[in-house]
């Protein structure tokens, strides 16, 4: 049987809300749906993934997300994120769109072994990599911005809205590149020609929605797994928006809702 991504929640807070079916959860269940969806549908990952998702509260800041190294353990691999109830509830599309994001990281872009593909001082991928993959020769590794972006996303000059850079791009525009799905193979993981996506793929409501819809066939497996397993691992990713993304955000809110 092929391994799978999947997700859990994790933390107390969540689960009341999990308890109470608040709107807030089904919102993040929705969202997670719709990111393991995705992922599913173009990757069959080397171990089983879990996505853990939690939340946090924080009004003094600007982070609408906190993400964390992942670990493996039992023949699967956790990431978890927590989300900021202060910042952002309500939009599934950005939600969702960042909960890919997040498992692309721990697919394993951004760790081991990627680091070992390109040249650290100029980006670029070694000349046995694009032996492999030629479209490569002209895609960048990020080398600025600092720990928790530098290294572990696509150049922001260079593929800015392609959605594994590491700065959130304007609103609503972005997309996945063939590339990070053909990436997921050097990797670790496999890629059927059925699986790779033939253009861009454009994150947008309409997408989300046909990611939405799509049935999970696979819940006997989903059970087999230990997904509230905690373990400590370190902060490496916020995620933030700017002031004016966040006021476009909420004016979303009453046309995404119903999404």
């Amino acid at each position: 049987m092929s391994n799978l991504i999947t997700y859990g929640y994790i933390g107390p807070e969540i689960g009341e809300w999990r308890t109470a079916n608040l709107k807030e959860f089904k919102l993040l269940k929705s969202a997670a749906k719709i990111a393991c969806n995705f992922w599913n549908a173009h990757v069959t990952p080397s171990t089983n993934i879990v996505l853990q998702l939690g939340v946090f509260t924080d009004t003094e800041t600007r982070s609408v997300a906190r993400a964390f190294m992942p670990f493996e353990q039992d023949n699967a691999k956790y990431g978890k994120i927590l989300f900021n109830t202060a910042q952002i509830k309500n939009d599934k599309t950005f939600i969702a769109t960042v909960l890919i994001h997040e498992i692309g990281h721990t697919l394993g872009f951004g760790w081991e072994p990627l680091a070992n593909l390109y040249d650290k001082t100029t980006g670029k991928f070694n000349p046995t990599v694009v032996a492999r993959i030629p479209e490569l020769s002209k895609w960048r590794i990020e080398l600025d911005y600092g720990p928790g972006t530098q290294y572990h996303h696509w150049d922001e000059k260079k593929h800015g809205k392609e959605l594994m850079t590491g700065l959130l791009s304007s609103w609503g525009r972005e997309y996945v590149s063939p590339i990070t799905i053909k990436m997921m193979r050097l990797l670790g993981h496999s890629v059927s020609k059925k699986q790779m996506p033939k253009k861009d793929i454009k994150l947008d409501d309409t997408y989300m929605k046909k990611l939405r819809k799509m049935k999970f066939t696979r819940q006997a497996e989903v059970q087999a797994i230990d997904v509230g397993i905690k373990k400590d691992t370190p902060e490496y990713e916020s995620v933030s928006i700017k002031a004016g993304v966040i006021r476009q955000l909420l004016s979303w809110l009453r046309r995404t809702l119903n999404m």
